[in-house]
């Protein structure tokens, strides 16, 4: 196989390999783990720790979190679940930053939006000149919102946030082919100067 056609079929691969990425939201309550929740992570705040992060999941209140949370704790860890409420993301006073940095104020380690309409998931951005919130934060849709406030009525839930190791395994291999191609620009850049060389030497 050429290199040309080598280089085409390792970019098919990382191709193939992209819509393998795992959900990494895990709900636990004390009799059984459900199924894995599709999330996306923020554009900003802090990456998850490695190791993720397991804490009680607890409603915001307010739920949209617009404004200061109605309680403090920091006697346990514990994630905020937070409703988006689209009809006020126009006024930057309740972007997805605002209500993070709100449920960090009130001592939670991470926080979950969740979607209050049907639609497909999105990536939380802020307005370039707000200040990152000081935890991490996910995306999930209204289904799987929904569904963490049916369980919360029912008992206590354990929440575990981990970074989709698949993700990062695809930043890893796109390093590893781009080190390849820069090895290959190099290596014809070289043959083709020296080729150059002997030509004018005659």
């Amino acid at each position: 196989m050429s290199r040309h056609g080598s280089i085409l079929l390792a970019l098919g691969l990382v191709l193939a390999i992209v819509p393998l990425a795992v959900a990494d939201v895990f709900l636990m309550t004390r009799n059984y783990n459900l199924e894995p929740v599709p999330d996306l992570q923020a554009d900003f705040g802090p990456d998850l720790p490695d190791v993720g992060v397991v804490a009680v999941l607890r409603l915001a209140s307010p739920e949209d979190a617009c404004t200061p949370f109605t309680f403090t704790d920091v006697s346990q860890p514990w994630v905020a679940l937070i409703s988006r409420h689209q009809q006020l993301q126009l006024s930057l006073n309740c972007t997805f930053d605002i209500k993070v940095a709100h449920a960090a104020e009130a001592g939670a380690v991470a926080a979950i939006v969740y979607d209050d309409v049907y639609e497909s998931l999105i990536v939380m951005s802020k307005p370039p000149f707000h200040p990152d919130p000081p935890i991490p934060s996910v995306f999930v849709t209204q289904k799987a919102g929904v569904l963490m406030r049916e369980l919360m009525q029912l008992e206590e839930i354990q929440v575990r946030i981990t970074p989709d190791a698949s993700l990062a395994f695809i930043s890893m291999l796109m390093s590893a082919l781009l080190a390849v191609l820069s090895l290959t620009v190099i290596f014809f850049t070289f043959a083709l100067m020296r080729t150059w060389s002997m030509w004018l030497a005659g």
